[in-house]
């Protein structure tokens, strides 16, 4: 839709008595002929038009000559000029209101258009001081930038290093680290929440998971039936006894380890 096309109108125009009696014949047809009539007319020069129109507008949107006619002509919503053309008041007087703050706006902005071509135009020495000062605040802003920039990849770079030589130190120096323990269990699942679990756990629980790991693993020697690693890590089942395990000597070593390693 063109934006020039606009006109105003009034929400309740359809409660106005002479509309009303247009419905009361009509019916919504004849309501929707008469708006068609009127941007009909909005997009003509001096927003009239000629009388030989109805019959083509008729057809084009699907109503007849007939009633259009009677829109136009029974209802005194619509003026004739020299038995030629036909206009509506409402819309001019509407466009009037419309067209003289057009040449409103026109005139100040040509008004501030001449105000500005009297102003004095800067010389050549002033232009090139302008350029010569941006020139230097861009070139500051861009060092300063990029120096913050640089400073900021540094300090990323160096935090991730410390955590890596932290996380590797840690693993190292510990008893049983999660990568052997992830290793000897088999049960590959929730590596990260496994890893996040087993960092939190004392060097003692994990002596003593590196002295019983083994012997769970061989009383569950099907995998899905052995107890998901974040399971295990959080129940501490290192701490249970160990069942259907064939030799019980050695169950009994196991238990007794275990105590020994918690006391």
């Amino acid at each position: 839709m063109k934006n020039n096309s606009w006109f105003s109108h009034d929400s309740n125009a359809k409660d106005d008595e002479k509309m009303m009696f247009l419905i009361e014949e009509l019916g919504l047809e004849g309501y929707g002929i008469y708006w068609v009539l009127v941007e009909k007319l909005r997009e003509e020069k001096g927003y009239k038009c000629s009388l030989k129109m109805i019959p083509i507008l008729a057809r084009r949107y699907n109503t007849t000559t007939a009633k259009m006619e009677a829109v136009i002509h029974r209802y005194d919503l619509f003026q004739i000029e020299e038995q030629c053309f036909f206009f509506s008041n409402s819309l001019k007087d509407r466009m009037q209101i419309m067209d003289n703050k057009k040449e409103n706006m026109k005139a100040l902005a040509n008004k501030r258009w001449n105000k500005n071509k009297e102003l004095p135009k800067p010389t050549h020495t002033d232009t090139q001081s302008d350029t010569q000062s941006l020139r230097k605040a861009n070139a500051m802003r861009t060092h300063t930038d990029r120096h913050t920039d640089t400073h900021t990849d540094t300090q990323c770079i160096i935090k991730e290093k410390k955590r890596k030589e932290s996380i590797a130190h840690f693993d190292n120096a510990s008893v049983f680290s999660f990568a052997e323990f992830w290793e000897a269990y088999e049960k590959k699942k929730d590596r990260y929440k496994a890893e996040k679990i087993y960092n939190k756990l004392s060097e003692q629980d994990r002596q003593v998971i590196k002295d019983t790991i083994a012997l769970y693993i061989q009383s569950t020697p099907e995998i899905k039936f052995r107890k998901f690693p974040c399971t295990y890590l959080n129940n501490r089942s290192w701490e249970d006894e160990i069942v259907n395990y064939d030799s019980k000597p050695e169950q009994e070593v196991l238990k007794r380890t275990v105590r020994t390693l918690n006391d």
